[in-house]
């Protein structure tokens, strides 16, 4: 990871070269021992852990929409009005009201069924604004978006995460992307680069 930092005259600049070098080097180390179903989740582990130290200035860190995020509670009682919204995602959509910023999400669902229908009936509503005033949130707060995402849409949340962490982290794409344009054989090379007679690999 020395040997790969971007050189630096100043000693700040070459602080963060090393952070970030080393940083990617140990994920990559890591990450090339997971199973394909596993990667994901550690890389939001990584992401999400720098984001609750703080390491990630540009993304604050909120407990209760973690929380939000990883178990997707739902408030049942409430007779869901709109014939295009899985009831399921209805209940969801009830529970995520009551976090603090989200409170007239679903009245404005309701008073604007086309335009929330039109986005949710998107290959890729993850990719796409929101209506109304929440299209703010790709700039504002991306990660209140994943939460609107994870009510309405969980069957895409798996690219949404996968985007997310890759515009969160600092060359995201590096964490998100992760030798996936590499053969197994590229893949082999360089792990057997970075051995040596005092770093073996372990098969």
């Amino acid at each position: 990871a020395m040997e790969r930092a971007v050189p630096a005259e100043e000693t700040k600049a070459r602080v963060a070269n090393l952070r970030k070098s080393i940083r990617l080097v140990i994920f990559t180390w890591v990450n090339r021992g997971l199973f394909e179903k596993h990667k994901l989740i550690f890389t939001n582990q990584v992401c999400f852990k720098l984001m609750q130290k703080g390491a990630l200035p540009k993304a604050e860190f909120n407990a209760e929409y973690y929380d939000y995020l990883i178990r997707a509670p739902k408030k049942l009682g409430k007779e869901n009005p709109l014939d295009w919204l899985p009831t399921a995602s209805w209940y969801a959509l009830q529970k995520l009201t009551e976090l603090q910023g989200f409170e007239k999400l679903a009245q404005d669902i309701v008073a604007s069924p086309n335009r929330f229908k039109e986005w949710y009936g998107h290959s890729r509503p993850e990719s796409m604004p929101l209506p109304l005033e929440w299209r703010k949130l790709d700039d504002t707060n991306p990660f209140m978006k994943l939460l609107v995402v994870r009510a309405l849409r969980n069957d895409r949340m798996t690219a949404a995460i996968s985007d997310y962490v890759a515009r969160t982290l600092p060359d995201g794409r590096s964490y998100t992307e992760c030798d996936s344009g590499k053969s197994f054989m590229d893949v082999l090379q360089a792990s057997v680069a970075d051995s040596s007679p005092t770093t073996p690999i372990f098969f």
